[in-house]
């Protein structure tokens, strides 16, 4: 039943069933009794296995790539198959593109754990020259090219699908094929060892080294180095003891289309939603994000808001429940500058988005073009003729695939056009062209053109023919939940400017953040100084208002942060730090407008988690009670969204709202009235703070008169008005029951004077006709006097207002001169700033010349480069052509033994033969000597017997 394996030659011998092996690895003997399936018939192995091993700045381990920091060191081990042996390695240290930015680049993990140094990594290269070199290096050893294949090994799932291909993707790079597969050596090891899945799991490098019984490697090094070392030595093991490598997993770079039907069954392991996707973005984009991770045939669908417009959020549909654990690994990762959300989600989410049953769609979606365009705004009596003419126009013209069939309307129930098509184009640069056309018209109509996919067909087509689309929606959020409120009046109030404002914040910042951008400034802030101003959607706005301890500290802290740079992550964006006061921390939470003494003040929220609710429709459906300081017919009712200013402060324990934004609640934008507010320069305060202070107080004063008597002249208008309208009812009332009564008279005169002629009627008619039109002249005369008296009462305070703002420029022209002369300093050192520019322009345009001469040497580089790549080319075909020969040299002298021994074979036969033919003849010699004698003989006896018959 058992037969023992050599291992030397088990890469040229097919495997029994069973077997028991004894491997001697590291002079070690290593005893071992486990039993192997056949292998049977299985594909070629690579000639080269390829151990890449790497590491980044930030978290590494099982949460490798889940901070999307840059790679720091990469290493590669080669090792030949046939072999059995170790024939290249090469370690690059890799300087992220953070370095220039950040003064520390790795993290205490990379540092303590890994034994990485940052002079290591400041003095390496980037990522593209690294793959680039080593590129080089397996083209120039020649484990690529020719008949030859080169396959990677990486120590799990992470370096490539979560690391390395991401990376690649966000910086432009195209790495080269032989990274778009490989093998998990933890996987493989368990295969070799057939391990079950639920026990001994394979997670490091070292659980494979103890699993074969084998040592670290002892040297010296940094633990990446180490690493690949121990793999490549793992490799060598495992292909001593016979183990064939089977086909390689593989990283799909693009997304295939497919169709999702409603009856479809998906698995919900395989399912995430991503959230806060920039609007513009496509089911390639979301691909992109997901780089490395297989994304299954049609498992992108962007999710429509209920007005058929993308909402920021997509469902993503995986090939395996791993690749959806390491998607989810990636929430709030970014696109761009923004971050993404990734959470779970079920298949029947899935299905619901992208599932359709169109019979019209399925047809359409079948004729497997690689691109779809979104058609809006078309006539209504658009035919598919006219969109192919459309597309076919000598601008940029393009062809749709199918003409007409390749055109999907879509139409209400009732088959009313909606003004949407779908488009489909055979190729990529056919689509391209094709949204060139955007905004071009059709008849007098601008047609609008979008990128869509085929689960946003299925999604607009089933909305189309569902009744429900077409009927009014309620709100998604009917009331908020009750949240506690910390009046402005426990944080700050009044016109004294000892707050700062900061703008500009990442969103990720939080006040430690801000305390360390602040820096020595922060310890003047006051005690719970620092207010994040969050959104209506519970995320952070890039706002903060900060409590200093004086009007002098946050002078001192506007002046000297102001346009700083903050470093957060790879993020570094410039805040603007602004001086500012309660009041003014007031009009910006009210979007704007400022509200009476007499009004509650609003809120907004502390470090200690209480909300602090600003403006109107905070939450977010309620609406001001009292009147503004502007009269109301010159504001729009206020609705809860508002985009002037910013967005009600409410906090969610949630990261995001459970909806998304867009479809919160309906209703157009309201109109916002903007306050013209003066600018005051912190240095004219400082320097006269006590009359600042006696015109504030003055100004506060009269500010309270103007609205009391705006206050009054309103309540005066609307008793006016009041009055006005009940005397114009009251004459109306009057006037009816006049006519009425005088069509009775005439009516009964009419009837009892019948012979009377038409004349008198005609005559008594126009007189009551004209004592008529005399009331309704002096109703008329009595308006206008009321209206003259409310203008001119208007006009009144309109001039109080204006002398009030007269006033106030008198003082600010005041500040723009001094100004004025400190910016005639500031002049003065820009001239010297300029001689400056000047010298270095010079400087420039010398290192510039120098600077050509270095790409004219880099050029003449590249040509010597490229004939040294052809030289190497045809080296390699000489090579090859040479190991041709011999081989066919092999094969002649083989055939020319075996006939030389055909040969010698021939001649021992012939001596053979030769040997009996003298035995033959020698025979023949004697049978002839004896017939002679026996001739002889009888003659003799014949003669004898003749004479003795004559005897």
């Amino acid at each position: 039943m058992y037969q023992l394996y050599d291992w030397r030659t088990s890469f040229l011998q097919p495997l029994p069933l069973y077997c028991c092996w004894s491997v001697m690895v590291d002079k070690k003997y290593i005893s071992r009794c486990k039993t192997l399936k056949s292998v049977g018939l299985m594909k070629s192995m690579p000639n080269y296995l390829a151990v890449i091993n790497l590491a980044t700045a930030g978290l590494n381990g099982a949460l490798l790539g889940s901070d999307e920091e840059e790679i720091v060191i990469l290493v590669f081990v080669v090792v030949d198959v046939a072999a059995k042996q170790v024939v290249g390695l090469k370690e690059f240290f890799v300087k992220p593109r953070a370095a220039d930015i950040n003064e520390n680049v790795l993290s205490e993990q990379a540092r303590d754990e890994l034994g990485l140094q940052e002079d290591q990594v400041r003095s390496g290269k980037p990522l593209e020259s690294a793959i680039e070199e080593f590129d080089r290096y397996a083209r120039s050893m020649y484990f690529i090219g020719g008949n030859r294949t080169m396959t990677l090994v990486t120590d799990g799932q992470l370096p490539l699908r979560q690391c390395l291909h991401p990376e690649a993707c966000t910086k432009g790079l195209d790495l080269p094929e032989y990274y778009n597969s490989f093998y998990d050596l933890r996987k493989e090891v368990a295969k070799s060892l057939n391990l079950p899945s639920s026990e001994d799991k394979i997670n490091s490098v070292r659980d494979a080294l103890m699993h074969l019984s084998l040592e670290s490697d002892p040297s010296p090094c940094d633990a990446v180095l180490r690493d690949a070392k121990d793999m490549g030595r793992i490799l060598i093991t495992l292909l001593e003891l016979g183990y064939h490598f089977a086909e390689p997993e593989t990283i799909n770079l693009h997304l295939e289309p497919g169709i999702c039907t409603k009856d479809e069954e998906v698995d919900s392991n395989t399912v995430v939603r991503a959230r806060g996707l920039p609007w513009q973005s496509s089911d390639q984009d979301i691909a992109r994000f997901f780089r490395g991770l297989n994304v299954a045939s049609g498992g992108v669908a962007l999710c429509l808001s209920p007005q058929g417009r993308r909402n920021g959020e997509a469902l993503v549909r995986f090939t395996s429940s791993e690749h959806r654990d390491m998607a989810i690994k990636r929430h709030k990762h970014h696109i761009g500058s923004r971050y993404i959300e990734v959470y779970k989600a079920t298949g029947e989410d899935f299905v619901n988005v992208a599932g359709g049953s169109n019979d019209e769609a399925t047809k359409f979606l079948s004729r497997k073009g690689l691109m779809i365009v979104r058609m809006r705004g078309l006539p209504y009596d658009c035919t598919a003729k006219q969109i192919v003419e459309f597309f076919q126009a000598p601008e940029d013209s393009c062809y749709v695939l199918e003409g007409e069939e390749g055109v999907l309307f879509v139409k209400k129930p009732d088959g009313r056009a909606t003004g949407d098509a779908f488009v489909m184009f055979e190729t990529e640069e056919e689509g391209q062209k094709a949204l060139k056309k955007h905004k071009q018209v059709i008849g007098s109509r601008y047609i609008e053109l979008f990128r869509s996919t085929i689960a946003e067909v299925q999604q607009v087509l089933n909305r189309s023919m569902d009744p429900k689309t077409y009927e009014q929606q309620t709100p998604l959020i009917t009331h908020l939940p009750p949240v506690p409120i910390l009046p402005q009046q426990a944080i700050t109030s009044g016109t004294r400017k000892d707050c700062i404002r900061l703008r500009g914040l990442p969103y990720e910042a939080q006040v430690e953040h801000i305390l360390d951008f602040l820096g020595e400034h922060s310890k003047n802030i006051a005690y719970q100084g620092v207010h994040m101003v969050f959104n209506a959607q519970g995320q952070p706005s890039g706002e903060a208002f900060i409590q200093m301890d004086g009007e002098q500290s946050a002078f001192a802290a506007a002046q000297q942060r102001h346009h700083r740079y903050i470093v957060f992550g790879k993020k570094q964006r410039y805040v603007e730090v602004f001086q500012c006061s309660g009041d003014d921390m007031h009009l910006v939470l009210t979007g704007g407008l400022a509200l009476p003494s007499t009004t509650p003040p609003k809120a907004l929220l502390s470090p200690n988690g209480t909300l602090i609710s600003p403006s109107f429709g905070a939450f977010p459906f309620g609406q001001m009670s009292q009147p503004p300081m502007i009269p109301a017919s010159a504001v729009a009712p206020l609705t809860p969204r508002t985009p002037f200013g910013f967005q009600p402060i409410i906090y969610w324990p949630y990261p995001s709202p459970p909806v998304s934004p867009s479809s919160y609640y309906g209703g157009p934008p309201p109109t916002q009235v903007a306050l013209a507010t003066a600018t005051t320069t912190p240095a004219a305060l400082l320097k006269n703070q006590e009359a600042i202070e006696e015109f504030r107080s003055e100004a506060l004063s009269r500010e309270t008169e103007l609205i009391q008597k705006i206050e009054e002249l309103k309540i005066e208008q609307r008793s006016q008005a009041l009055k006005s309208t009940q005397e114009i009812i009251l004459l109306k009332k009057a006037q009816g029951e006049e006519i009425v009564a005088i069509q009775e008279k005439c009516e009964t005169r009419v009837r009892d004077v019948t012979a009377s002629s038409h004349q008198n009627m005609e005559r008594h008619i126009e007189q009551m006709k004209i004592h008529y039109e005399k009331e309704v002249e002096d109703l008329k005369e009595r308006h206008r006097k009321q209206n003259d008296r409310i203008k001119a009462t208007h006009e009144n305070t309109l001039e109080e207002i204006s002398d009030y703002n007269k006033e106030i420029v008198e003082s600010q022209q005041v500040q723009i001169s001094s100004l004025k002369e400190e910016n005639q300093e500031l002049n003065e050192a820009l001239v010297k700033s300029k001689k400056r520019v000047l010298l270095l322009e010079k400087d420039l345009t010398e290192v510039k010349n120098k600077l050509n001469l270095l790409e004219d040497a880099r050029d003449a580089l590249k040509k010597y480069k490229e004939g040294f790549s052809s030289a190497l080319m045809s080296l390699e075909k000489i090579r090859d052509d040479q190991k041709k020969h011999k081989e066919k040299y092999d094969k002649l002298c083989i055939e020319a033994e075996g006939r030389n021994q055909k040969l010698i074979k021939c001649e021992l036969e012939k001596e053979k033969i030769r040997e009996q033919l003298l035995r033959v003849t020698l025979e023949l010699q004697q049978k002839t000597t004896l017939r002679k004698a026996i001739k002889g003989m009888t003659r003799i006896t014949s003669s004898t017997s003749s004479d003795d018959s004559s005897y």
